[in-house]
């Protein structure tokens, strides 16, 4: 399945540059568990928007989310980032982030599949090639389709990549998918180029065995973070 842009600015926002020194500073954190890090990711978002009031996607011409894209994207990544620190915090971390709540009602509104994109679950579509989810804080992550934590505690990115044509017969096209496996917190662990669904499904126990090597590695890193870092900061270590 090739990658469709289901909200109207994202391809007019594409030639445009939103990074920002803050957002990347704080991707590592991030990554670390650090549900605080991911709130500031929310707010550095939030910061970034200068017309707080945009409507609803549908109700403006294309030539207004042109104008409006980089207003867009980070009430987009604010939606986002809001979402994922309400998924990965503990209880004790509770009043900080009910706080912040009432602040991002328009973000949450405009952009209601933030909310769910952290959860187990189905496919969902990521709305931004690979170079604007780095702007997002979001790195190793192409456009394309994004599963929901599986059973297994792994994301999932799938990019189509091309296809293979038919047999000396006529049969045997199948399109082709890059694999990208994530753990809980965005961080690779495995990748797989040019898999049809067939393959990725006749060696699914092969694919979690070998993340699961990397995954530990993950972890290990995470955990020595933390023996340099405030501890009181960190998330759930899995959401399965």
């Amino acid at each position: 399945m090739k990658a469709s842009f289901l909200i109207p600015w994202a391809v007019n926002c594409a030639k445009k540059d939103y990074s920002d020194s803050i957002i990347s500073s704080l991707a590592l954190p991030c990554t670390m568990g650090d549900v605080y890090a991911m709130a500031d990711m929310c707010q550095r978002h939030r910061e970034l928007v200068k017309n707080k009031d945009l409507p609803s996607a549908g109700k403006k011409d294309a030539a207004f989310y042109a104008e409006n894209a980089a207003d867009y994207f980070h009430l987009y990544g604010e939606a986002f980032w809001y979402h994922r620190a309400r998924a990965y915090c503990m209880p004790k971390q509770y009043p900080f982030l009910s706080v912040l709540h009432e602040k991002h009602e328009l973000a949450s509104a405009l952009f209601p599949d933030t909310a769910i994109l952290h959860r187990p679950g189905g496919a969902r579509q990521l709305p931004f090639a690979r170079e604007r989810l780095e702007q997002l804080g979001l790195y190793k992550i192409k456009a394309g389709m994004l599963l929901g934590l599986n059973p297994y505690g792994y994301f999932v990115s799938e990019h189509y990549s091309g296809y293979e044509g038919p047999d000396d017969t006529g049969f045997g096209m199948e399109n082709e998918y890059d694999y990208i496996i994530l753990d809980e917190f965005f961080t690779p662990v495995k990748t797989l180029y040019g898999w049809s669904h067939l393959d990725f499904r006749n060696n699914e126990s092969s694919i979690w065995r070998e993340s699961n090597i990397q995954r530990m590695k993950n972890q290990q890193i995470r955990d020595q973070y933390w023996k340099n870092h405030d501890a009181s900061r960190r998330g759930k270590l899995s959401l399965v």
